[in-house]
């Protein structure tokens, strides 16, 4: 299995490396039998047509973030801890049917380790890189603040939740348990891609630190929000600004994008391209091919 697997991996690389933009990639020795099934001979080309059609463009852009994390990120021993780590619990969990499974695949447990647990923890660190590159443009974009954000589905109940919090008799979290409320009570780092009412929102950004508690009906609905704005100079809250913005899914996409282009991911098989161009478009940064338009 692994033997196939690099075969198709191989010619997944040429096609990113070769050729002309309507071109389609091939093995070069694809008559070559690679197995016998009775009398039934079947080749590497055959075997990487099947694969190329399940799982191409998956393979190619898997493959193109390892080369790129290679070069960007640097393999720590926190990170081979981790993997080992990673690794001794799903012996543990799963036991024999793990085994099987490396086995079936051609992996030692240092192949999956290095191939497969360490690249994955590289392209984990890949956001951060980007974040820390593009850190000031982010803030701009994202706008956060951190605030505590009760939201409740009646005037009363917010209106008491208030008043204890006001007058110092509850914290938040007591509030929250107190009270009926789905809110955690607990500060948080709140950006433009937050879930709140909008009308709450720019009710907290006007806000200063220093005003305290405040109540806002949603726009819509009868959702009623208890607010505080904890902190807005984002410079006091770097860290925890940084953490919040590696959870956002667009800014992940972002960076893998913002690699990619950096080391010129060009795709030169036409029926590659549009597959990616289906699947993810953002990784694209070449001239459209004739045929694919």
């Amino acid at each position: 299995m692994k033997k196939i697997t690099a075969i198709c991996s191989a010619a997944m690389v040429l096609s990113l490396l070769s050729g002309c933009s309507d071109a389609t990639a091939s093995l070069k020795n694809g008559s070559e039998t690679l197995m016998k099934v009775g009398k039934t001979a079947i080749t590497k080309q055959q075997v990487y047509d099947i694969m190329y059609n399940y799982a191409g463009s998956t393979q190619v852009v898997s493959d193109a973030t390892k080369v790129i994390t290679s070069q960007e990120v640097e393999v720590t021993d926190e990170m081979k801890e981790s993997a080992q780590s990673t690794l001794d619990m799903y012996k543990m969990i799963y036991s024999d049917s793990f085994a099987s499974y490396l086995e079936d695949a051609g992996l030692s447990e240092e192949d999956y380790i290095n191939d497969y647990l360490i690249p994955s923890l590289q392209a984990e660190k890949l956001t951060d890189l980007y974040i820390d590159e593009c850190y000031d443009t982010l803030l701009e974009r994202y706008k956060p603040i951190k605030a505590t954000v009760l939201k409740f589905t009646d005037t009363d109940t917010a209106n008491s939740a208030l008043s204890a919090l006001k007058d110092g008799t509850m914290t938040a979290e007591e509030a929250v348990n107190e009270f009926e409320t789905d809110s955690t009570g607990e500060p948080e780092i709140i950006t433009i891609d937050s879930t709140y009412d909008s009308v709450a929102m720019a009710a907290l950004r006007a806000a200063s630190p220093d005003d305290g508690w405040m109540i806002v009906s949603a726009s819509y609905g009868t959702d009623v929000y208890v607010m505080h704005l904890d902190e807005n100079n984002t410079d006091s809250i770097k860290d925890e600004i940084t953490e919040s913005f590696a959870k956002i899914s667009d800014i992940n996409d972002q960076a893998t994008a913002h690699y990619f282009e950096k080391y010129g991911f060009h795709v030169y098989d036409i029926n590659l391209y549009k597959a990616l161009r289906d699947s993810n478009p953002t990784l694209l940064n070449q001239e459209v091919p004739v045929s694919a338009e």
